[in-house]
């Protein structure tokens, strides 16, 4: 039975072998497939290009596969185990200890001594002294004396006059006063004070030393030991057989793929541009088209099938009428995002065409418009291209444009922000842009 086993396995084997043999060779037997072409058009070429791409087109077949399990087993290992165990170090530690000394020292003492000195003092010292003085005589006394008499007429007439004494004579008058005087002397004081003086001292003191002491630490160290243990281990076995799924080569399609590109797309003598048309992954009758390093400013207006062929019409992006909207002021503009003195900024808005044909640089100006009108510029122009603009998400702050001068934002105040776009178009049958001026008056809050 054990015989029989064995040749079924190994026609199993054999089989299976044979499968992938043939896989192999379908393989081998698949043409090589053009998924990609390059047109390259030039000053001779007409407004019609094709190029034939083709792609391998797989189907979905079952086989049966051999295929792997994972069968475990048990193994005795060996390995090596860190036991950890306990020691004892010894180490040098150092302890304070005491010894007495025989030591002499100055020590200040102080002593009481009598000390005098002469300090100058006062007594009152008073005496009777005569004092003679004039006294001046009485002033003569003076009184009213009315006399009367008859006039010529026989009337009684009256009048009165002063009449005056002789004065007083002066006399001498004299009186006794007392007299005192602070008078000064000497007199000695005496007093115990307190005198300084050194004397030695000598005597043991106890002076601290630091003395070696060996101490032990108890500390884990660990030994290797060797042991044994049962594992359970997985080996890898082939076995046949199972039923699989596998892409195979069915068939290879073919397309012939023609660009149209407008009539207004002419080149120079010595200019040329390429065009790269490849079938998509995911739908085969349907081409990607890069425009890269076309001279032309393309866009895929529409893409056909008509069998076996795809047309892919394409259209010019600058046109007049993009052209003219690339001068349109009412196209762009400049908005508030906030008034406040401290957070004001603006916001740039562009409506235009967006190409890479298309190269737009903007110049943002500040101004502070004074009263009467006066209109001064507070900032240093900057120029940023719209690439750079859609970094910063076409916002910026008045402040970041300032710089040093953010301090000129203050509420009242009005300040334009103005906006001047110049454009240019690299390869352009309509002529140029007219450049374009903005501006948004803020009054800060």
């Amino acid at each position: 039975m054990g015989e029989n086993m064995n040749q079924k396995f190994k026609m199993a084997i054999a089989i299976c072998t044979s499968l992938i043999s043939l896989t192999v060779t379908a393989q081998l037997s698949e043409p090589p497939e053009v998924l990609s072409q390059a047109i390259v058009r030039n000053s001779q070429s007409g407004v019609e290009s094709s190029v034939r791409l083709t792609k391998n087109i797989y189907k979905t077949e079952t086989y049966q596969a051999q295929y792997t399990v994972q069968v475990p087993y048990q193994e005795t290992e060996t390995y090596m185990e860190q036991v950890p165990y306990q020691v004892s170090v010894p180490y040098t530690d150092y302890e304070t200890d005491y010894k007495q000394e025989y030591r002499c020292e100055n020590v200040t003492k102080y002593r009481y001594e009598q000390q005098c000195r002469n300090v100058t003092d006062y007594r009152r010292d008073c005496r009777n002294e005569q004092k003679c003085y004039l006294v001046p005589g009485t002033p003569g006394q003076c009184h009213q004396v009315e006399e009367c008499g008859t006039n010529a007429h026989g009337q009684r007439i009256c009048k009165t006059r002063q009449v005056c004494d002789q004065p007083g004579q002066p006399a001498q008058r004299c009186e006794n006063r007392q007299v005192c005087n602070d008078v000064p002397y000497t007199r000695q004081v005496c007093e115990n004070i307190s005198v300084p003086y050194v004397e030695q001292q000598c005597g043991y003191v106890n002076v601290p030393y630091q003395r070696p002491v060996t101490k032990y630490r108890t500390e884990t160290q660990y030994r290797s030991e060797q042991r044994t243990r049962t594992v359970t281990k997985h080996r890898t076995e082939t076995r046949c057989c199972q039923t699989a799924t596998r892409q195979v080569f069915d068939h290879q399609a073919s397309y012939e793929v023609v660009v149209r590109v407008p009539q207004e797309a002419t080149l120079a003598f010595n200019e040329q541009e390429q065009i790269i048309v490849s079938l998509a992954q995911t739908e085969p009758q349907s081409v990607i088209v890069n425009l890269q390093n076309a001279l032309h400013s393309y866009k895929v207006i529409a893409q056909n099938i008509l069998g076996e062929t795809i047309v892919v019409d394409l259209g010019l992006i600058i046109t007049p009428e993009v052209v003219a909207s690339l001068s349109d002021s009412r196209l762009v503009s400049l908005q508030t995002t906030s008034s406040s003195a401290k957070k004001a900024g603006i916001q740039l808005i562009d409506s235009t065409e967006a190409s890479a044909q298309i190269q737009s640089l903007y110049t943002i100006s500040l101004f502070e418009i004074k009263a009467g009108g006066i209109v001064q510029a507070i900032n240093t122009p900057q120029t940023v291209s719209r690439d750079q603009a859609a970094q910063m998400g076409n916002s910026v702050s008045l402040a970041k444009l300032l710089g040093k001068n953010a301090t000129l934002l203050k509420a009242g105040k009005v300040i334009r922000a103005q906006l001047a776009v110049q454009r240019q178009i690299k390869k352009s049958a309509y002529g140029q842009p007219t450049p374009i001026t903005v501006y948004n008056d803020i009054l800060l809050k």
